[in-house]
Parts: C-alpha cells; sequence; structure tokens
C-alpha cells in the first residue's frame, strides 16, 4: 500500500510547522503516518495532533531526532544552548536503532523530513525526501551537503534556500514554494479587541509573528515603534520567547510604558491576527523573507521586510505584490523607523485574500510519487 512517513521537529504554529500542517490537512491522496520528537519531560497530545495535521494521519510515532544548527539566523552561541544541542543529538544516537528497526518493519512509499535541520536523518537505503525551507550557514562544519546528495529527492522554498546546494548533483530537485491559504477569511468575523485597547476600525495596527527571539529583533522593532508619535497605532507581538526567557523578559520591560505595545501571545487560530493586521513586519539583522510576509500578502496586509532590493527570484509573486511591500536596510533604524511613521495612518481596507493550497498540493504529490518510484 502506498504510504507516506512525514518527520517534523517542530509542531508549533509557525514556520516550517504551519507549513506542514497545512499541506497534510489538504493531502488528500494516500494516508501517511507522523513522526515526532520525542522528550522526556514533555507530553504531547496526541488529539491535538490529529486535529493539526489532519483527517488522513493514521498513526503518531515518537522518536528522538537529531538537529544541526546549520542554517542562517540560528541562535546565537550559548553554553546552555550548546549543552542542549549535544544532549538533544546524544539522544537521536541512543535511539537510532530502533527508530531504523521501525522503518525496516513499516515499508514507507517515501519519507518526509520537514526542515533542514533534520538532514542527519537522510539514509540512501530508503526513499527519503528532505524539505530545506532555511538558508545553509555554511561554516565547514555542517555535513548537510553530504547529506543532500544521499536523498532520493529535495524540495527547497525558494532560490535562497537552493543556492548554497546549487553545484551539487542532486537526485531530484524541485522548488516548491510554501503553501498559502487565507482564502477563509474571507468569511472570518472581525474580532472584537476592545479588551486590549484596540479598536480594528481606527488603529492601524502592525504585527511581528513567531517564536521571537534576538535574531528576529523583536527588541528592535519595539524600540523604534516606541518613537512614533500617533497615538492611533497598534503593535502586536504575535507568539512567545520560546526557550529564550531572558529575551522575553527584556522585551517585555522594553515596552513597559507605551500600551500601544501588546504582547499577544500565542495564538492557535492565526487568522485572528491577519484578519486585522494592517501590516506585517519582519525585523531581522539580515535580507529575510519568511511564511509570514506570504500569508500577510495573502491576507490582503501591507508587509514590512528588511532587505536592500527585491525581485521575482527573491519573492515568488513579486510583481502582483510589489506595490503592498516596504523595504528598509536591516537593523537600519532610521529607514525602519520612517516607514511606521509614513504608514502610520494607513487602514487596509481593499483586501483580497488568497489560496495556493490546490496547486501546491498537487506539486507536491507529483513530486513524491517521482521519487518514490525510481
Amino acid at each position: 500500500m502506498y504510504r507516506g512517513l512525514f518527520i517534523t521537529h517542530d509542531i508549533s504554529n509557525y514556520g516550517a510547522s504551519r507549513s506542514l500542517q497545512l499541506l497534510l490537512q489538504n493531502y488528500c491522496y494516500h494516508p501517511f503516518d507522523l513522526v515526532v520528537q520525542r522528550w522526556l519531560r514533555r507530553n504531547i497530545d496526541v488529539d491535538l495532533l490529529q486535529h493539526k495535521y489532519g483527517k488522513n494521519l493514521n498513526n503518531i510515532e515518537k522518536y528522538y531526532l537529531p538537529f544541526d544548527n546549520c542554517y542562517l539566523g540560528k541562535p546565537d552561541f550559548t553554553i546552555k544552548q550548546y549543552l542542549f544541542s549535544h544532549y538533544v543529538n546524544a539522544l537521536w544516537r541512543y535511539g537510532r536503532s530502533s527508530f531504523e528497526l521501525f522503518l525496516k518493519k513499516q515499508h514507507y512509499s517515501f519519507i518526509h523530513l520537514n526542515s533542514l535541520v533534520l538532514h542527519p536523518m537522510i539514509n540512501s537505503g530508503y526513499p527519503t525526501i528532505i524539505h530545506v525551507r532555511e538558508i545553509l550557514d555554511d561554516d565547514g562544519r555542517s555535513m548537510a551537503r553530504k547529506s543532500l546528495e544521499k536523498a532520493h529527492g529535495v524540495i527547497f522554498i525558494d532560490e535562497a534556500t537552493r543556492k548554497p546546494f546549487a553545484d551539487l548533483r542532486l537526485q531530484n530537485w524541485i522548488v516548491l514554494n510554501n503553501p498559502i491559504d487565507m482564502a477563509p477569511l474571507q468569511d472570518y468575523p472581525v474580532p472584537d479587541l476592545a479588551h486590549l485597547g484596540i479598536d480594528v476600525n481606527k488603529h492601524t495596527i502592525f504585527a511581528i509573528i513567531g517564536r521571537f527571539t534576538r535574531q528576529k529583533g523583536v527588541d528592535f522593532v519595539i524600540n523604534q515603534f516606541k518613537r512614533l508619535s500617533s497615538p492611533d497605532v497598534r503593535l502586536l507581538i504575535v507568539g512567545s520567547g520560546g526557550t529564550s526567557e531572558e529575551y522575553e523578559k527584556m522585551c517585555r520591560n522594553l515596552a513597559m510604558h507605551d500600551s500601544r505595545i501588546i504582547f499577544w501571545g500565542e495564538e492557535a487560530d492565526i487568522l485572528r491576527v491577519y484578519r486585522i493586521a494592517d501590516f506585517i513586519i519582519r525585523g531581522e539583522d539580515r535580507a529575510c523573507i519568511g511564511r509570514t510576509i506570504y500569508e500577510g500578502l495573502y491576507a490582503g496586509c501591507d508587509v514590512i521586510i528588511p532587505a536592500e532590493t527585491l525581485n521575482q527570484a527573491d519573492l515568488f509573486e513579486y510583481s502582483t505584490y510589489r506595490h503592498k511591500i516596504h523595504m528598509y536596510s536591516p537593523r537600519n533604524a532610521e529607514q525602519f523607523r520612517n516607514i511606521l511613521e509614513n504608514v502610520s495612518r494607513t487602514k487596509q481596507k481593499q483586501r483580497v485574500f488568497r489560496s495556493n493550497i490546490e496547486e501546491y498540493v498537487d506539486r507536491f504529490h507529483k513530486f513524491t510519487t517521482l521519487v518514490a518510484h525510481r
């Protein structure tokens, strides 16, 4: 029987995890199983995962998974982070034989790894496809390039993620942009947020979304937002600090005396945020687009991106959305603040809600079928 196995280290509501959830909720061709990260002291809500990943999900397995910090934008080096990384990878080595025994018994048609950080799991003996969503930070220590040469298939989300591997002779590869589905917003009620001090009809609402870390520049965004003169702006910080508790505390302290800045917290139904946001912000210290930018554009928002220039190769459908994109040099405080000032009285009134999910799932299925039958 044709069956797929999807492996993910991340089951959050953001980024790679959200892309996988959207794919699998709409993947109706064949049943599939899911492998998630096993933790020694953390329980996993299986019922919640079943809801997140769709009705065709058969079995959920838990194994220790590796993690290679081999991507641009990885956390700054700290002793705590270093020890945690070694701990995670030691558990993977300890449980690897058990995982490989599981694969031998199941006879999957293909195995899909949801992130470049999982590349140590690539085994040329199995029909393995890896999804490269990150830009490789090739400092010479990672084995990612050698791993991808063994993969039966590689999916890159854009040309930027493909570039570090462009010289390799890969067996099968495709550039497939992320699945985005904002069409449900058409019938989504506008939430009443008066209890948060937000008038969705009056205030210009900016949002920065995801697990916020120093690399994502949440403190940079807060510092510049505080300098805006308009009382009719709001900044939503959606997500939490994850393991960066000290950084989250610092960000909260920075915003303490500005009631226009709202720490939204984790949001399971992220459509609530996109339904009211006028502008989606990225604050990285390098050129960065990311999933939230595409979601914002498909939801009718404008976006504010750290980038010197952009073209069709950098952002698919750039020509369609160029009038909704505002760019500033990464971490250039004056340029960023000027954009905020210039748009601080702008509301998105004529929204178009779009989806690429049908085309995306079809192309994904055709590629996995190609790999499985070679």
